[in-house]
């Protein structure tokens, strides 16, 4: 059982019930007067997700998350009807990574970022998020959002290289395991 900690009220009651702090998320936020694109020795094609990709990008999303942060198949088709922009990198005919993001008004916030492991550090994210950026760029976004495990180091350095600074406010996630 998990929870992320957003009142402060709850930390005693929670640590009192046998929960134990297994990680932090933390807020990223990127704004046009910061906007940077890192040099990138390949950038890689983006294009629309599609509802055909469902069962890649939740195999994708269970390969490159731990369990706690996993999206269900049915999550991935919510987000995808809910969502302003939803693209994929696809290379030799397959998703090898995926962004699902939504805008409200003037503000966007980069909801879902995942590569296959057998993709990363080769450039597939920041194509993702350079992409995503020039995307909310045309909608006249004037603020982005993202939140990370704060000891997520690729995460957030991917991050940093666009312009994304780090907020104080951060949410610590709580864990409860269960007996089997």
């Amino acid at each position: 059982v998990s929870c992320l900690l957003i009142q402060e009220e709850m930390e005693a009651f929670l640590t009192e019930s046998g929960f134990k702090e297994v990680d932090l998320v933390v807020i990223l936020t990127w704004d046009p007067t910061r906007a940077r694109w890192p040099n990138q020795t390949k950038a890689y094609p983006v294009r629309d997700m599609t509802e055909d990709d469902f069962s890649r990008i939740h195999e994708i999303d269970r390969l490159a998350f731990d369990s706690i942060w996993r999206q269900s198949l049915a999550n991935i088709a919510a987000a995808f009807q809910e969502a302003a922009s939803v693209r994929v990198v696809e290379l030799d005919g397959k998703a090898v990574g995926y962004q699902i993001s939504t805008v409200n008004t003037q503000r966007g916030h980069l909801a879902r970022l995942a590569v296959d492991p057998i993709y990363q550090k080769q450039g597939v994210a920041t194509s993702l998020v350079g992409d995503l950026l020039e995307f909310f760029l045309d909608k006249g976004v004037v603020e982005v959002s993202v939140n990370t495990q704060g000891d997520n180091q690729e995460s957030l350095k991917l991050y940093q290289k666009f312009g994304f600074l780090e907020l104080e406010d951060s949410y610590p996630v709580y864990q409860y395991a269960l007996k089997p």
